[in-house]
């Protein structure tokens, strides 16, 4: 029953985007997903509820997505100090409601994403830059940040070599990825069609398991301190409805004390997400890996 109705949601999703583009005469609007990107122009803002820190994106679907990992970036606020390296920073916005300082040095493929990140923090260094081949010297930094961008990657193996390279000894690598088991939870929705839809839409190229990208850690030489597995299939099928463009069409138009109700209910599913995850079961990750002291 489920699944049937989340292939209808998908049906009514292509047909909704369908007739936005006849509307427009123009190509289909893509609505806002995860993943890096422009966002805006502006800081965001940012409530707390439940524990929970709730980013206030466009929409509920990408902010219940990235309070995740706003909440776990804020949790171990600790841990982030130093010479810092921002891999994949996008537009900045990200950074700045995880937390992380107006100076930190942020490196991004996009230029669009640095051109905007360059306005927001003029006093950050914004550089562009190959993650598989990083333009730092050896030892250049104490922490290396990364939020749902090594997904995006094609080279996953020489992106850790770099990292570890630049890290000084006894630095710290702290990243979030979403998992291959994402695609499960999407086919388990909607099929194989909605899971090829929406994974090209993200920009996803890799899909690995936990026990792959630990593989790649450790022959990298990294020890991983630590992994939490968050966002169970429950999660995946709260973000993939209010995901639906036709539903973020009503969602811009309910009253304001509706929706901050409903970011209520929703920060207790992230609180969930955060703490109950089966095994093997989370669509993302989150790892500590350290380098090694000499």
């Amino acid at each position: 029953m489920i699944k049937s109705c989340f292939r209808l949601l998908g049906l009514i999703d292509k047909a909704w985007l369908y007739g936005r583009s006849l509307k427009c005469n123009s190509r289909p609007h893509s609505p806002k997903t995860a993943g890096a990107g422009v966002h805006g122009s502006q800081k965001i803002s940012l409530l707390k509820v439940n524990g929970v820190f709730w980013p206030c994106f466009d929409t509920l679907a990408h902010s219940l997505w990235r309070a995740q990992e706003v909440t776990l970036f804020r949790r171990h606020a600790h841990l982030i100090h130093g010479d810092i390296l921002d891999l994949g920073c996008g537009d900045g916005i990200f950074g700045n409601a995880a937390g992380f300082s107006d100076y930190i040095c942020g490196i991004d493929y996009d230029h669009d994403s640095l051109s905007v990140r360059k306005q927001i923090l003029p006093n950050a260094k914004s550089i562009w830059g190959d993650a598989s081949s990083l333009p730092f010297a050896n030892a250049s930094f104490d922490v290396v940040v990364s939020n749902s961008v090594l997904e995006h990657l094609p080279k996953l193996d020489a992106t850790f070599q770099e990292v570890f390279r630049i890290l000084k000894p006894g630095g710290t690598f702290l990243f979030t990825m979403t998992m291959g088991e994402f695609s499960n939870h999407l086919i388990a929705l909607g099929g194989f069609t909605d899971r090829s839809h929406l994974i090209s839409l993200f920009g996803h190229l890799q899909e690995p398991s936990i026990a792959e990208v630990r593989g790649l850690l450790n022959s990298t030489c990294f020890h991983v301190a630590e992994l939490i597995e968050y966002q169970p299939f429950y999660f995946s099928q709260i973000y993939r409805f209010l995901q639906s463009p036709a539903l973020q069409f009503v969602e811009r138009r309910i009253p304001a004390s509706l929706k901050s109700h409903l970011i209520k209910t929703l920060s207790k599913a992230v609180s969930s997400s955060l703490s109950k995850c089966s095994p093997n079961k989370g669509a993302c990750i989150w790892i500590t890996a350290t380098k090694p002291c000499l």
